[in-house]
């Protein structure tokens, strides 16, 4: 019975598949396998379009199935692999290419370079019975094949630099975007663009990318989830900038911008304010206000949201290591807590508290993702400096140009105070929000509840939560707040009356323990 033979094609990129490269692979593998009387199975293995440089063949394609079966067993020993030569196996960094080729052979499989005047089998028998002098020959090749993609790469790299410098638009366009017929710039598609738009103002209005996912998908015919509406509201494209997917440096203004910066950065905040926070669908009536903002006054761990249930009709806040035993503070009652910073923030006139919100700091910085996307630019360089892939002289005329950048971003001015959150529409926002609270319209509640929240978010960097202290028949509270761009908190404190076994009402004992219902 004759020996069972596998043919593997391979080529990087998909435009070779109009060529000869096919062609020529397929019949070198069966006049192979014809001369020397082999049963070559027709399904063979390709990989039409993906390079072999980083690996790409072997982890997510047709050579990994290849390997993957040979593993389970439905490939036997024995069998032979046809190539048209060793670099359509791998391009990787030759210790990698090298630790594939051994992978291979030491599961019993003979590899064979079928092109005309290169014909070599390599087998581990072979190799360990000529002193290594085919396993030398065959790392020559890789070594020399991983070179030839390295140059290639870097000639690639930079004819795309010298083609972006002079003003040339390249790569795939974002969604919203058309390249010009040029190629020297976009025009903008603004069925598209308003979508992504409605997206911004939705999480600007503290929508969460669940509910606006289940938007796009019941209106446009989408078929969104959370994590993509999440990249798209973290995609720099909408305010022109690239972002390599190769790790180079960003591009600012390559694109046409949709939005302005500080409506993406306005979202950037908000979103980062739920980093760290516990995952899963938001309640359409938004309970917590402040979600993402409050932290334990004790041991400084975030402090997390309960909504009431059958031991406790009353909302609290606890810190999320008491939970876990880590931490002594107890229960705050929320609904006193939202009352009253919503009364100190948005109502409270005193004149101190007034006076710091009023305050412009000297130095702002606009966008935090810019400047740490900046600085992370600035540490590259170094590295590839201190590694002499690069010219010191240029290294050094790049950090300038970046130095420069970013003394000019954190320079902006803050915005005007009527801009601001803390102005006199303050008190439309309480006096709509109390309105609310009062009427029998669901969906106006949850819409300034959302407004509300989004305010905070945008304005406060952290809520400390202080644990309550039963004083006779009084709690004594306090909370922290800081806000964005100012350094130190405000205190304030106020008090709510102490409830001691009322049936469904959650209060803190006299004696400092938990007093639940029977």
């Amino acid at each position: 019975m004759p020996r069972s033979a596998y043919s593997y094609i391979r080529f990087s990129t998909k435009a070779q598949i109009e060529g000869t490269s096919l062609a020529r692979q397929l019949k070198v593998a069966r006049e192979y396998a014809e001369k020397h009387k082999l049963h070559l199975d027709e399904s063979s293995y390709r990989d039409l379009g993906i390079s072999a440089f980083k690996g790409k063949n072997v982890r997510d394609g047709a050579l990994g199935a290849f390997l993957k079966a040979v593993e389970d067993g439905k490939v036997a020993r024995n069998s032979i692999l046809i190539v048209e030569n060793l670099d359509r196996l791998s391009r990787a960094k030759p210790t990698e290419a090298l630790a594939l080729f051994i992978n291979i052979i030491n599961s019993g499989i003979t590899i064979v370079t079928a092109s005309d005047g290169d014909q070599q089998t390599f087998t581990a028998d072979k190799i360990n019975n000529d002193n290594g002098m085919s396993l030398f020959g065959a790392m020559m090749v890789l070594i020399r094949a991983h070179g030839e993609s390295v140059r290639k790469s870097k000639l690639a790299r930079d004819g795309l630099r010298i083609r972006l410098e002079q003003g040339m638009r390249h790569g795939k366009a974002p969604f919203w975007l058309k390249p010009t017929e040029d190629r020297t710039g976009y025009t903008i598609i603004e069925d598209q663009a308003n979508i992504v738009r409605e997206v911004f103002r939705m999480r600007a209005e503290s929508i969460g990318a669940s509910r606006i996912a289940q938007h796009l998908n019941t209106k446009y015919g989408w078929k969104y989830g959370a994590p993509q509406v999440a990249r798209l509201l973290q995609n720099p494209a909408v305010i022109g900038t690239r972002v390599s997917q190769a790790g180079y440096e960003p591009r600012p203004d390559h694109y046409t911008p949709i939005i302005s910066k500080a409506e993406f950065y306005d979202v950037q905040r908000l979103m980062s304010a739920n980093i760290g926070t516990k995952r899963g669908k938001r309640s359409d009536d938004e309970p917590n206000l402040f979600t993402g903002l409050l932290y334990c006054s004790l041991c400084g761990t975030r402090t997390r949201f309960f909504r009431a249930n059958k031991y406790v009709s009353q909302r609290y806040l606890r810190c999320e290591a008491a939970l876990s035993h880590r931490c002594t503070a107890r229960n705050v009652n929320y609904d006193a807590f939202e009352k009253e910073v919503i009364g100190f923030l948005l109502l409270d006139q005193d004149e101190d508290f007034v006076s710091i919100l009023d305050k412009k700091p000297s130095r702002k910085a606009v966008s935090s993702a810019e400047l740490q996307s900046l600085k992370d630019q600035q540490e590259r360089l170094i590295d590839l400096a201190a590694d002499g892939l690069m010219n010191t002289r240029m290294v050094t005329e790049k950090l300038n140009a970046i130095e420069m950048q970013i003394k000019h971003l954190q320079t902006v001015e803050e915005p005007e105070p009527e801009e601001r959150m803390f102005a006199e529409k303050a008190w439309a926002l309480a006096e709509r929000h109390e309105n609310a609270l009062l009427g029998d319209d669901p969906q106006e509640l949850h819409a300034v509840r959302r407004e509300l929240k989004a305010a905070f978010a945008r304005s406060i960097e952290r809520l400390t939560v202080h644990p309550e202290q039963r004083v006779g028949d009084e709690h004594l509270c306090r909370f922290g707040v800081r806000f964005r761009g100012y350094e130190g908190e405000v205190i304030r404190e106020y008090t709510r009356p102490a409830l001691i076994r009322v049936k469904g009402v959650w209060n803190q004992g006299r004696q400092g323990r938990e007093v639940r219902p029977r």
